[in-house]
């Protein structure tokens, strides 16, 4: 399965949900995330443009494997994810198979549905908090390009411009914000 998503900076929250409530959203998590993203010494992962993550979401533990799907002008990724039981025992297997931790991020999330479409407030604390809350959008599908046409229709309901929708990623948002 694909993950196909935009990040939308500068938003006024509380108009966007005001829209997507109107639309028959339902929000469906609001809480904390803890993500630590792992790669062997040499940075082979990182080099391979992957991304291994161990998260807990609420109450929840994920591992997650992201890899790159090559399309230009929005972020795609194949995701392969799995619920673990336990945070910590996860990631004592994962350094114990010469993994290092490289990246520990915290945010605070609320998350909102339609069908088929996903729309999350982030807003990162600790290292990242210089960076300002933004939404995601995001579709999981088979389909890039209906997943694409789907996420720019959604976003122009919200009266979000395709030119907003950016393609971003964590290390794209910490060089545009330090930039400022």
């Amino acid at each position: 399965m694909h993950e196909v998503e935009v990040k939308v900076l500068g938003v006024d929250r509380g108009a966007v949900v005001k829209k997507l409530l109107a639309m028959g959203a339902r929000k469906y998590f609001e809480g904390e995330i803890h993500a630590v993203s792992f790669d062997f010494p040499d940075k082979s992962i990182r080099n391979a443009a992957r991304t291994l993550r161990l998260r807990t979401k609420g109450n929840k533990t994920y591992l997650t494997l992201k890899n790159p799907v090559d399309n230009p002008g929005i972020k795609i990724r194949e995701e392969l994810e799995l619920e673990v039981s336990d945070f910590k025992t996860m990631k004592t297997i994962l350094e114990s198979l010469s993994l290092e931790q490289w990246r520990d991020v915290k945010k605070t999330r609320v998350s909102y549905s339609l069908p088929g479409v996903l729309f999350e407030f982030d807003k990162y604390h600790a290292e990242f908090e210089f960076i300002p809350e933004f939404m995601e959008i995001e579709v999981m599908a088979k389909d890039d390009k209906g997943a694409i046409k789907k996420i720019y229709r959604h976003a122009e309901k919200l009266g979000i411009r395709k030119g907003q929708c950016l393609p971003w990623t964590l290390n794209e948002l910490v060089k545009h914000y330090r930039n400022l």
